[in-house]
């Protein structure tokens, strides 16, 4: 749901996004439909109107208008879109780096022909990506509290 929820907002406001594409690009989408038009509307020019970037969705699935249209967060969000915005690419970045992490240690448990150096670097990556998963938990825990229309904890 939480692709979906930053799709809905992609299309409506693809400026506000595009600083972010890189991050996007470091998503592990779950849905391959949900990225094809992610990269639809971040492939358009500055200043495309919402229109414009639901037309760029359409153009790569025929789907997009019902899967854009669940996003509620603009609606029921007390949040301003670029806290929306960040706190969605958080839990898309956290949701990913969880998936890797646990990869890495399913690896690590059961993979035995990995050798010193990939055990190594797996291990090293599994930790970094614990790091990582602790910031991004706590950045997202900041804007999820009720009580704090700023975004900060």
């Amino acid at each position: 749901m939480c692709e979906r929820e930053l799709l809905t907002l992609l299309t409506s406001f693809p400026d506000s996004f595009r600083p972010f594409a890189e991050r996007i690009c470091s998503i592990e989408w779950v849905d391959a439909r949900n990225e094809a038009i992610a990269w639809a509307v971040l492939a358009t020019p500055e200043g495309t109107s919402a229109a414009d970037a639901m037309a760029a969705a359409r153009a790569v699935c025929d789907e997009a208008p019902q899967l854009v249209s669940v996003g509620t967060i603009s609606s029921t969000s007390a949040h301003p879109t670029e806290t929306n915005i960040a706190f969605l690419l958080d839990t898309l970045e956290l949701y990913t780096t969880r998936r890797r992490m646990r990869a890495a240690q399913g690896r690590l448990r059961s993979d035995r022909s990995l050798t010193v150096e990939d055990r190594r670097a797996l291990a090293i990556q599994a930790t970094q990506d614990a790091a990582r998963i602790r910031e991004l938990e706590r950045a997202v825990e900041g804007v999820a509290d009720p009580f704090r229309a700023d975004g900060t904890a």
